[in-house]
């Protein structure tokens, strides 16, 4: 937390401790954003919610206590997707063949889970704003969200859920005119 950041107390949104300091946690791991940082000219970002307005960083949320975004999410997940697909899969020529296991699936689950949160609360904010009843699809998100909180902090929970797929766009047979029309149906 920086200094001009002040402390947000709390309720972790994945282990639910109550009373603890907040991290401004990343919706899309920070690693992608470094990423396109270094890509970019400018070495910034805008939003569409603040176009004139420049960051360097991408979406974050006071969410997540400090154990659970550095130890369960950013050590267990982000460190290891990132070293060993995301870097691994930029520097390749001919990407190598990719071992979908449960660490990914977690990794998957981990930043699905944080942008239904996101969905979930603009939906809330916009919904009250206009003040109307709660929608009764928002009542389904909340309870897959849940889910996918329970089993990210149950590290030896089995997928139950629907399918999930991660596709390493760019590679043979796997460019945008090669997928075809309704993928996800399959």
């Amino acid at each position: 937390m920086s200094k001009s950041e002040k402390a947000i107390i709390g309720t972790c949104k994945l282990c639910l401790t109550e009373n603890v300091t907040l991290l401004n946690s990343h919706i899309i791991p920070d690693f992608v954003f470094r990423w396109l940082r270094d890509l970019s000219v400018t070495k910034h970002f805008r939003s569409s919610e603040a176009p004139n307005r420049r960051t360097e960083r991408g979406l974050t949320r006071n969410w997540l206590c400090l154990e659970c975004d550095n130890k369960k999410i950013g050590d267990k997940l982000e460190s290891p997707f990132a070293k060993n697909i995301f870097l691994q899969t930029l520097s390749e020529k001919e990407l190598s063949p990719l071992t979908y296991d449960s660490s990914l699936l977690r990794f998957c689950i981990s930043v699905l889970w944080r942008v239904l949160l996101v969905g979930i609360e603009e939906a809330e904010s916009h919904n009250a704003k206009d003040g109307k009843p709660p929608l009764d699809f928002i009542a389904a998100l909340q309870e897959l969200a849940e889910i996918w909180r329970k089993f990210l902090l149950d590290e030896n929970a089995q997928w139950t859920g629907e399918n999930v797929y991660f596709l390493r766009l760019g590679i043979k047979g796997l460019l945008p005119e090669d997928i075809a029309p309704r993928m996800n149906v399959y």
